[in-house]
């Protein structure tokens, strides 16, 4: 039996964006790791592709934010749903953080669509 986690870090990031865009809208991702070198960043990408395989996850991605190399995970509705997301297809993972975020096509550097684009969260 799987031991459940409870996430505690939930970070809300309201970055201003330049030339903002009707349909730029918020949503909630999963963080697994930040860094300055691309080299650790694209380590930490294969190595959540390994741990996803054959699970339904969407949008794992690398996006350069700043000087760093950001590996993100997922285009939530809400904190809720990136919650049940990590206890149920990553509970592993003990360092991950719940971001509130913009997706900027411009600052993704590499991606995996995987297997579903959206996860709705359901209460």
């Amino acid at each position: 039996m799987k031991e459940k986690i409870e996430v505690q870090n939930i970070y809300t990031y309201n970055i201003p964006v330049k030339n903002k865009q009707k349909d730029t809208q918020s949503i909630y991702t999963i963080q697994t790791g930040s860094f300055v070198s691309v080299k650790r960043a694209q380590e930490q990408f294969d190595s959540m592709l390994k741990t996803l395989k054959g699970k339904t996850f969407s949008f794992l991605r690398i996006e350069k934010i700043g000087k760093y190399y950001s590996v993100r995970l997922g285009r939530f509705t809400g904190s809720n749903a990136a919650k049940q997301f990590i206890i149920a297809a990553i509970p592993d993972i003990s360092n991950a953080d719940i971001l509130k975020a913009y997706i900027k096509e411009e600052r993704i550097i590499k991606f995996n669509a995987g297997s579903v684009s959206v996860l709705n969260e359901t209460r």
